[in-house]
């Protein structure tokens, strides 16, 4: 099965020929698959891994039950975009099962023990640092977050037609020289995903693209450079019991004498 580009955007892009495509995937160095307690996933070639005309910038991810995490503790994560290299783009591709399933001809394997619950929520969030007067003049900078999905049946909807969202432009902290953008994808709401996902989805395909850019009218000492690349998969009741908190707290301060 041939795999589709989950960015129309990207894809656009391309065919206008502002960028070249990379015609074979790069395993990420690390943790190309396995499993945790609340999926498996494989990120290995030729479908998944680096896959951007700037192959491994993104390094290999951390994997615990929560997610996927690019922080650089392999020490193969080199995304700074500067004078000497003044633009990048990045892709990578991975699949996550909680059940176990066969993904663009790749195995991906289920949860380790069994019985994990369907994946209903997903939250990207990248960050890092830069070094600039004026970032929003002096960074050009794309985002984006992709996912098809393969189970439940009867099949997705977006197994045709991914569903790909743009992360927010970062906001830039001047004082630190710190920067971050988030999102978050509730998957029982996607279009008819409160019809045919109810309850979270069990495989899907995910595909982080970044392509950042220094102005050409940037001062040369202009540099943003990407730390974190994070993509959470909350447990079900997370968001829920967080929510319980925040009434618990708000019933405790009501009922503090004034």
């Amino acid at each position: 099965m041939q795999r589709k580009s989950f960015s129309p955007f990207i894809a656009c892009i391309a065919a206008a020929g502002l960028i070249s495509s990379t015609a074979f995937a790069v395993d990420f160095n690390f943790n190309q698959a396995g499993q945790t307690s609340a999926f498996g996933w494989n990120g290995q070639s030729p479908s998944f891994g680096h896959t951007g005309t700037d192959n491994q910038n993104m390094g290999s991810p951390t994997v615990n039950s929560n997610g996927f995490f690019f922080i650089n503790e392999f020490g193969d994560m080199n995304y700074v975009v500067n004078a000497g290299t003044p633009n990048i783009d990045s892709q990578v591709e991975w699949a996550a099962s909680t059940k176990g399933a066969l993904v663009f001809g790749q195995a991906v394997q289920g949860s380790n023990p069994g019985g994990a619950a369907p994946i209903t929520q997903i939250v990207v969030r990248e960050s890092g640092t830069f070094v600039s007067q004026d970032p929003q003049a002096d960074f050009s900078i794309t985002q984006s977050f992709g996912i098809q999905f393969f189970d439940p049946s009867p099949p997705f909807p977006f197994n045709i037609a991914p569903y790909a969202v743009s992360l927010p432009q970062p906001t830039f902290d001047l004082i630190n020289g710190t920067w971050q953008t988030e999102i978050t994808i509730d998957i029982t709401t996607l279009n008819l995903g409160a019809i045919f996902a109810p309850a979270g989805a069990d495989t899907m395909a995910f595909d982080l693209t970044n392509i950042i850019a220094l102005s050409p009218e940037a001062a040369t000492s202009a540099s943003i450079t990407k730390t974190r690349a994070e993509v959470f998969t909350p447990e079900p009741g997370t968001l829920c019991l967080l929510g319980l908190g925040l009434i618990a707290v708000g019933v405790r301060r009501r009922r503090m004498p004034s």
